[in-house]
């Protein structure tokens, strides 16, 4: 069973830091300590190949920014305030802010841990060679299979998010009624063209689409808490729906739904190959992902609750859509406009983390030999 073993060598790569020891530093894994492990090519130099080997991942492609919203845009963060927070509502009640912390404090630390993992381990293969190198090969393997049986699933879901949002917003602007089905198939198109023509460009636009997505919320919770009135105690058990344990019941179950909102700040592991310095930057934009989008979700949050009405907090977690009740309560008929069109931007954004991420794992499983190495050639 071969394992997900992906070598880093810092003699070859301009970028790369000194290696902390020789067995991070080799490309490849001696044959004499496992014989089951596959050789490695190391990692390309900037022109993206090596005399005499095949062409690899291209170094230096990436700096901070590109990697940072490589981890924000996988989270979703417009669509996670604006829907993946409400099945808190029921459990947290209006506390659900506080719930949003805690969550935060909990994801800072995974973060840490990771980011640790990426300054030993930079990687293709992301999470499945931390697995497969802390925790041994069988493991690792599982564990990559899990990865690509799972994550290619994101996209349909994705596509049911913007295909239907985007027939809806055609048709309240224009009148012209276009079946969601060919506004996936555009949005497929899209992403695929973008994530084959280089990582460069989709960072870019990921940097792009994050901003844009993060703008407009966090213009819309600016709004709510400058007029609604405030309430601190939001941020205390207070408001939780759950009175065991003093409220924390309902605060720590809450929770759980709130750190599903953060799935996706690991995303950046899998560029390691191609981010400059990327020892240093992978743990950054890891760790600043997590900690940045933790704060806008507490404002967002926050604003959510106050905006709506703490004594009428169930109505919130009744709503089918409520930021865009809220949207239309405080900005008119221009807020329903932006937050659909938000909400879309977020899931074309998280759809292009996605490919980048899975491609990324395929093909180092394709290079070590956990897939076929069709899966390890390169388009250039």
């Amino acid at each position: 069973m071969p394992e997900i073993n992906e070598g880093f060598s810092a003699e070859k790569v301009p970028h790369a830091e000194p290696a902390l020891s020789s067995r991070e530093a080799s490309p490849v894994v001696s044959e004499l300590e496992s014989a089951h492990r596959v050789k490695e090519p190391p990692v390309a130099s900037a022109s993206g190949t090596l005399p005499g080997q095949r062409a690899t991942l291209k170094a230096n492609a990436i700096g901070l920014p590109g990697v940072l919203f490589q981890s924000i845009t996988a989270m979703a963060p417009a669509s996670a305030v604006a829907t993946a927070l409400t099945p808190a509502v029921p459990l947290a009640g209006a506390s659900l802010p506080l719930a949003v912390v805690a969550a935060t404090i909990a994801c800072i630390f995974i973060a840490a841990c990771i980011g640790q993992l990426a300054v030993h381990i930079p990687s293709a293969g992301g999470l499945t060679t931390y697995i497969s190198r802390s925790l041994g090969p069988h493991v690792g393997f599982l564990s990559a299979w899990i990865f690509l049986l799972a994550q290619p699933l994101l996209l349909p879901l994705l596509s049911l998010v913007w295909g239907p949002y985007l027939e809806d917003l055609v048709k309240l602007l224009t009148g012209i009624d276009i079946s969601w089905i060919v506004w996936v198939i555009v949005g497929n198109a899209a992403l695929l063209l973008l994530t084959y023509s280089g990582i460069q460009r989709s960072t870019v636009v990921s940097v792009i689409l994050g901003s844009i997505e993060i703008g407009i919320i966090l213009a819309l919770s600016l709004t709510m808490i400058l007029r609604a009135p405030n309430d601190v105690a939001t941020l205390t058990p207070a408001y939780s729906l759950q009175q065991s344990f003093g409220g924390w019941g309902g605060i720590f179950q809450g929770m759980l739904f709130a750190f599903l909102a953060f799935t996706g700040f690991e995303a950046a592991a899998p560029l390691g190959e191609e981010t400059t310095h990327p020892r240093r930057t992978i743990p950054l934009a890891v760790i600043f992902s997590a900690l940045g989008i933790g704060v806008f979700y507490t404002i967002g949050s926050y604003a959510g609750m106050i905006g709506w009405g703490v004594s009428h907090i169930a109505g919130y977690a009744a709503s089918p859509a409520p930021w865009i009740e809220l949207g239309q309560r405080f900005w008119g008929w221009l807020g329903p406009v932006l937050i659909s069109f938000v909400t879309i931007n977020s899931a074309l954004g998280n759809g292009n983390a996605g490919i980048n991420a899975t491609s990324r794992v395929a093909y180092a499983m394709g290079r070590s030999g956990t897939l076929p190495h069709l899966f390890a050639r390169l388009s250039r």
